[in-house]
């Protein structure tokens, strides 16, 4: 498998950042979708869900679109290939991989979920998808807005007039 998976989430190693904050009960769930890589053979999302109010990171997901006209095929693809990226993936309960296709693309995804769960945030910071940082012990969630600036500032930020355009698969 190329190397798609470990460049995004290499990408967001130095994202991550824990934050304090007032807890809100009815927010809702954000999304913001970025271009990763593109080579006409294939293109990369990351997609980064995060509360309305305080910004608290939910989840992200890593999205490949193979073109079966650039010669991907189904059979070159599995779930335990993330495992060259991390290798405990099957012990991340908040984490999974799904692939799908269609008559012209092949689509690789993979979710993170349920990041605003302190256990989970844990983990991610673990397998160093994100970075915590500890404010005196008073840890509340991971705040998305390191990661939004950070990917803003070396991918392209896509439209949400063009999302849906896309046929991302979102959580």
């Amino acid at each position: 498998m190329k190397k798609f998976v470990k460049a995004a989430f290499a990408a967001v190693l130095a994202m991550g950042m824990a934050a304090c904050g007032s807890s809100s009960t009815a927010e809702t769930i954000e999304k913001s979708v970025y271009q990763i890589e593109t080579d006409g053979s294939y293109d990369e999302y990351i997609v980064v869900y995060y509360t309305s109010d305080r910004n608290a990171l939910t989840g992200m997901t890593d999205e490949v679109h193979f073109y079966k006209e650039s010669g991907y095929t189904a059979d070159m693809f599995s779930p335990d290939s993330i495992k060259s990226v991390y290798p405990d993936f099957d012990s991340y309960d908040f984490a999974s991989v799904d692939i799908q296709e269609d008559d012209n693309t092949i689509y690789y995804i993979v979710h993170f979920k349920n990041l605003d769960n302190h256990d989970n945030a844990v983990k991610a910071a673990e397998a160093e998808l994100i970075k915590l940082e500890d404010k005196d012990g008073a840890w509340l969630y991971v705040d998305a807005k390191g990661i939004l600036d950070s990917l803003k500032a070396i991918h392209k930020e896509i439209p949400a007039a063009d999302i849906d355009s896309l046929g991302l698969h979102f959580q």
